[in-house]
């Protein structure tokens, strides 16, 4: 298995030099120097409270990144809810609270996101669920955009065969 290669953004030096020791002697992970950060497949992103200066500098990092699928592990607290969509929109896919970041669990989020593989605290992802389901209620649903509905409409607009099924590009159909 080829090793994940990432980058730490620390809030401050201490942090960062704390996750640096703990994963670097991984063979399964590679941390990268900082002049060699854009081309990491993770971004380790470690603050005490993520805010919108936080947010900046992950926007910055994502923007002047060489790879263009470098995915988002944020370690912290304190994360409103506007901060964590703007980070979903840069790449989130863990987040771990600082009292549950052990070595274990950063090491597992580092290598699960090249992957795909999300880390959420449990009630991390009872709030993407319930805020998945408002989305679809508040917003989908009125104008027609329900799983059903596009399956209703793709259905109809397709040959009457199964096979032929595809979803539909547009709303109209």
């Amino acid at each position: 298995m080829e090793s994940v290669s990432f980058t730490i953004l620390a809030a401050d030096p201490i942090s960062g030099a704390g996750a640096a020791a703990l994963l670097r002697p991984y063979p399964t992970v590679s941390l990268l120097a900082a002049e060699c950060s854009a081309e990491a497949d993770v971004l380790l992103v470690l603050a005490g409270e993520i805010t919108a200066e936080t947010l900046d500098s992950i926007e910055r990092a994502v923007r002047d990144a060489a790879n263009p699928r470098m995915r988002v592990v944020l370690g912290g607290d304190m994360v409103r809810t506007q901060h964590l969509l703007r980070a979903v929109n840069c790449g989130l896919i863990s987040l771990i609270p600082r009292g549950e970041a052990s070595t274990e669990r950063l090491l597992r989020a580092v290598i699960g996101a090249r992957d795909g593989r999300a880390e959420l605290p449990t009630q991390g992802a009872a709030w993407l669920l319930d805020w998945a389901r408002a989305v679809q209620s508040d917003v989908l649903t009125p104008i027609g955009l329900t799983t059903n509905g596009l399956v209703t409409r793709a259905w109809r607009s397709s040959s009457s065969s199964p096979t032929a099924w595809r979803p539909p590009l547009s709303r109209s159909g």
